[in-house]
């Protein structure tokens, strides 16, 4: 498992739940009824698609405006839906242009919970966010309504949020530390602003056996695991500088 940040899943967080606010401001509208109906005199008229065009064109104004109020309206329920969007070289409504400016946040959202999945854990989560795998013109996705969005995008936060708490805890920064020592200990070292012979001094206080700062260099160049004896050494240290432990007497972090 490659090097977790809390930060990331955090900005994640942060992401998603703007996206959500920003769906939820955005007012959708009545929607009218699709072609071919048209509203005459208040009542709902059917209208034979091949006698449209023979129309007065009083009608086919209203007909016309019919279309596009509902289009603007299904462009906010329908977001994902591109038979709601702009045409190439059309004019966007209000509605239109707020909508392609939401999906591009969506889209890069998606691209970096994806990342996030691939560098921590090969995907394997990745199916348990249904929308992570969205991408323009997904036809699976075009059904899916702003309310059903909205929850969607909800679940992601509660996932995320459960990410991030296992991300805080000990037990993973020992999982960590174990999976890639060298990444994890240049981190406790940046945290406690040590260089590697301040942090083999601190260590070598807490080893059973001699930890030297050619140790430490051979631990964060891949060279050497940390042996046996200089382990719980090694885990203090980590564990003091991420907050877990308190420093050892005559080992602050300073």
């Amino acid at each position: 498992m490659a090097h977790t940040n809390p930060d990331e899943i955090k900005g994640l967080i942060q992401e998603h739940q703007a996206l959500i606010d920003d769906l939820k401001k955005l007012e959708r509208g009545p929607i009218p009824e699709p072609h071919p109906y048209l509203y005459v005199d208040g009542k709902l008229v059917f209208i034979d698609p091949k006698t449209m065009t023979k129309l007065p064109p009083a009608a086919q104004a209203r007909l016309a405006k019919q279309e596009a109020k509902r289009n603007e309206g299904l462009a906010v329920e329908l977001p994902l839906h591109p038979a709601y969007w702009p045409e190439p070289g059309q004019r966007p409504t209000e509605a239109q242009a707020s909508m392609v400016e939401w999906r591009s946040r969506l889209q890069q959202t998606m691209r970096r919970l994806r990342e996030y999945a691939l560098m921590n854990d090969s995907g394997q989560i990745l199916p348990l966010f249904p929308l992570a795998e969205w991408v323009s013109f997904n036809p699976s996705f075009h059904p899916m309504t702003r309310d059903q969005i909205i929850g969607t995008l909800g679940h992601h936060v509660e996932l995320l949020m459960k990410e991030l708490k296992r991300t805080d805890s000990k037990e993973h920064l020992l999982f960590r530390l174990w999976q890639d020592v060298p990444a994890v200990l240049r981190e406790a070292r940046r945290l406690r602003k040590h260089s590697q012979a301040k942090a083999a001094e601190c260590m070598d206080k807490l080893s059973a056996g001699k930890v030297s700062e050619d140790a430490v260099k051979s631990w964060e160049t891949m060279r050497r695991q940390p042996r046996t004896e200089s382990r719980t050494a090694v885990e203090r240290y980590v564990l003091e500088a991420f907050a877990f432990d308190k420093p050892s007497k005559g080992n602050s972090v300073k």
